[in-house]
């Protein structure tokens, strides 16, 4: 049975595309479902493929297209699927689609107060669509910001409890 893991978080720069980069890289018989428009993680796989390099598969696909692409790759014996998203504070149909395709959800997050502004209503779509989820410290150096923002966090999972 194949695992799917969706990468979210409703905002850019966080690291979400980098995340499903190494994750597929290290995960074997991978396959990425970039749903984000700049599809830079599909043109990574792209470029790796000129050099000859060991890739996961890609896929650029609309979030409709997902349950199709994750039927298509659990068939050809692919064990893992990373969905990379797009920020998305809109209408959160993708990001949304994408939690509910998934077994687990990643969400990295930076240390800065707009991540920590932006991530408890991250943290609430995941909660209400029923999903065990991680949260991903990226870009921490450690110093006074990054102990502050582990028990924000530490706090934030108590009172959101992932599944």
């Amino acid at each position: 049975m194949i695992r799917k893991y969706s990468v979210v978080f409703q905002k850019g720069g966080v690291g979400k595309s980098t995340l499903v980069k190494n994750l597929s890289i290290l995960a074997k018989k991978s396959v990425v479902a970039d749903l984000d428009p700049q599809a830079s993680v599909a043109y990574w796989i792209e470029a790796r493929e000129k050099r000859d390099l060991n890739n996961p598969a890609a896929a650029i696909c609309a979030a409709d297209d997902l349950p199709r692409l994750i039927d298509q790759a659990d068939k050809k014996g692919y064990e893992n699927v990373f969905i990379d998203t797009a920020p998305d504070h809109d209408n959160e149909v993708s990001l949304r689609r994408a939690v509910s395709l998934s077994d687990a959800v990643i969400i990295p997050t930076g240390m800065g107060a707009e991540d920590m502004r932006v991530l408890p209503k991250t943290i609430e779509i995941v909660n209400s669509l029923k999903k065990p989820w991680i949260i991903v410290l990226n870009k921490a150096v450690h110093c006074k910001i990054l102990e502050d923002t582990k028990e924000k966090l530490a706090l934030l999972a108590k009172v959101k409890k992932g599944h």
